[in-house]
């Protein structure tokens, strides 16, 4: 979904100076995450792509940037009375671990759904200061039990993204991943890849991207079966979804907050949703091949580039050896860079001849793409820095992820077959069905003697996604009673 750009911004709930004021304020207790480039996303994308790595900040998320601000900011009073939170994970750790450092007691509420690690990480980051409070399924019943709490004890409420101060904080982010690839990198950003639940982080990032380097794209993504965002932007206010898949639970959000959206309405970046079964697929790709333990909300905006779900986005099409060699030629220019920028040359520094030198003098985007700042629809890209939001992933749920990855990359389908109750009926299943490559991974089958037939679930893993339509013949010709189930089908829910 991509919004015209209009004339000049108006007030907005957070200005890039008071971002600026937060990421001063907030310079002692937040890490200074590292910008890290990827190889593999820059291959798929054509330019250069920076991580802005939030999944190694002290809560494994950006969240302690707007919660330790927003509790800093209280008075005496008000920090005596106490803090309470709703949460689904993240937003809770911010909110405990401020709590600890500033010394005021706490209590938060999050879904009885939330995983386990999390769980144990809010209690373990709180201690003593802090109660851990199970209520409803979903967010919003916390988001209820907690603004109950609070109107009944006089606690402060700590809202999780709505409110200018949390998103003054989150908008550290950009400005820190900003500064570090001009200080660090000699590069200038084209693009900005946002995560997006309640609108938090691209209402403070966005704000003062906007102002700040008002010709930057920005790029908010949200999970296909949660576009809470993209809903309110098409009616201009929040509303509430009735139906949402919450497997990406850091993002999964019924309603965005009000602040936000005014945000985001006045500064029109682009809202994409991707498919929760690739964000699956990223987050195995971030794990096997980068060695990043991404939660499904932190691997949200890198899915967006590795999918090409974002238009316009370099040279996509571009024959991948081709790619992979331009990536690898950005890795070596940027480390030869640095190189030099540490001193005097030594009997261990390179050696460069006249033409490498040049090539380290040019800008760094032609080396990955002759023309990537200048696409064929105008819409140039540059350098895109792409924000992992959070790592705190549980490993219980790596069987689900696998699961939702392989369906949705093809690999694995389910069948329902009629089975006649006879010996050998099994066995012309596998000879007339099942090809050289194709493996029975699920197979739920219970005998009844009353009946001449009987259905079983078949699940099937195939080598290869060409091997889909061979087989879908074979089952035809079969003469078998074999009916496919479709991944829209709500019975998908038990299978994933």
């Amino acid at each position: 979904m991509t919004m015209p750009r209009t004339g000049s911004l108006p007030d907005l709930p957070v200005t890039a100076q008071e971002v600026e004021a937060a990421a001063e304020r907030l310079a002692p207790v937040l890490r200074r995450t590292p910008l890290e480039y990827s190889e593999r996303l820059s291959a798929r994308a054509g330019v250069p792509v920076w991580l802005k790595r939030e999944d190694l900040q002290s809560v494994r998320s950006y969240k302690l940037r707007g919660a330790h601000l927003f509790l800093d900011s209280l008075d005496p009073l008000s920090r005596e009375a106490g803090v309470v939170a709703a949460s689904a994970g993240n937003h809770a750790q911010g909110v405990a671990q401020a709590c600890r450092a500033l010394g005021i007691q706490g209590r938060i509420y999050v879904p009885s759904t939330t995983p386990r690690q999390k769980r144990e990480r809010i209690t373990a980051i709180g201690g003593d200061l802090v109660h851990l409070i199970l209520v409803g399924d979903t967010f919003d019943d916390a988001a209820e039990a907690a603004t109950e709490d609070a109107e009944r004890t006089g606690a402060t409420l700590v809202p999780p993204f709505d409110h200018p101060l949390i998103m003054a904080g989150q908008g550290t982010v950009a400005l820190e991943a900003v500064d570090q690839l001009r200080s660090e990198h000699g590069r200038e950003p084209g693009t900005v890849v946002l995560p997006v639940g309640g609108g938090g982080l691209i209402g403070g990032c966005g704000a003062w991207l906007r102002e700040r380097l008002p010709s930057v794209r920005i790029v908010g993504v949200e999970p296909a079966g949660a576009a809470s965002m993209a809903a309110a932007v098409r009616v201009g206010h929040p509303v509430t979804l009735q139906e949402m898949d919450r497997f990406v639970d850091g993002a999964a959000v019924r309603r965005v907050g009000a602040e936000p959206l005014r945000v985001v309405t006045a500064i029109e970046p682009e809202l994409v949703g991707v498919d929760e079964g690739a964000v699956c697929t990223e987050m195995l790709s971030l794990y096997q091949v980068d060695g990043i333990i991404a939660e499904p909300a932190g691997a949200l905006a890198a899915t967006s580039v590795a999918t090409g779900a974002i238009e316009h986005l370099g040279y996509r099409d571009q024959d991948s050896a081709d790619q992979a060699a331009a990536a690898r030629a950005v890795a070596d220019q940027d480390s030869a860079r640095r190189a030099l920028d540490e001193g005097p040359a030594g009997p261990d520094s390179p050696n460069l001849e006249p033409r490498e030198q040049d090539s380290l003098d040019r800008d760094p985007r032609e080396q990955v793409s002759p023309a990537a700042g200048d696409s064929s629809d105008g819409s140039g890209t540059g350098d895109i820095i792409v924000v992992i939001s959070g790592g705190n992933n549980d490993v219980s749920r790596y069987h689900e992820v696998i699961e939702r990855s392989l369906v949705h990359e093809g690999f694995k389908h389910y069948f329902l077959v009629t089975f006649r109750q006879e010996p050998g009926a099994l066995r012309r299943f596998l000879d007339r069905v099942l090809g050289p490559n194709d493996d029975i991974v699920l197979f739920d089958y219970i005998k009844r003697n009353n009946r001449e037939q009987g259905p079983a679930l078949v699940g099937l893993e195939i080598g290869d996604r060409a091997d889909l339509e061979p087989l879908m013949s074979r089952m035809a010709a079969s003469n078998m009673e074999i009916e496919r189930v479709d991944p829209s089908d709500p019975i998908y829910r038990y299978l994933t």
